[in-house]
């Protein structure tokens, strides 16, 4: 999306993935190394009546089920705003003072914003990689900055 006005600019632009799946690594039931017990405690059947609700099985079934069942699996489904920004242009009118042709001054917030029900850091890196792509190896998030810029003309 770009809008314009009277020399303002706001340009925001966005990615995403629909209809994926994502295996995790690192939030896996039989991992206890990784601290993700919580997670599928909080989820689990625990007395009679919670099996209806239930994502996961009793806990001392998870080794034997979640590990190589569907429960282990994530929808990958994300929308990324990649970028938000916002410039100034100054007006021709000042510029023709100092001899610039054009003067823009901006900020914007890059991979700050995603919209996803998956556990993991970054379903958008978990999505790639070749041969491993719908496993999430723990790789990094895509990094987020916040950045200020000039563009200056001559």
């Amino acid at each position: 999306l770009n809008f314009e006005w009277k020399g303002i600019d706001l340009n925001i632009f966005g990615t995403g993935v629909a209809g994926n799946t994502i295996y995790p690594t690192s939030w896996r039931s039989d991992r206890p190394e990784c601290n993700t017990y919580a997670y599928y405690w909080n989820n689990s059947w625990k007395q009679a009546g919670d099996e209806a609700t239930a994502k996961f099985p009793a806990a001392k079934y998870w080794d034997e089920v979640a590990f190589s069942s569907s429960a282990s699996m994530w929808k990958g489904d994300y929308f990324k705003i990649k970028q938000i920004q916002l410039g100034y242009t100054l007006p021709k009118k000042w510029m023709e003072k100092i001899f610039v042709q054009r003067l823009r001054i901006y900020a914007s917030l890059d991979n700050f914003i995603t919209f996803t029900k998956y556990v993991g850091l970054d379903p958008e890196t978990a999505t790639t990689g070749g041969n491993a792509a719908g496993i999430d190896m723990g790789t990094y998030p895509t990094s987020k900055s916040f950045i200020f810029g000039v563009n200056l003309e001559f």
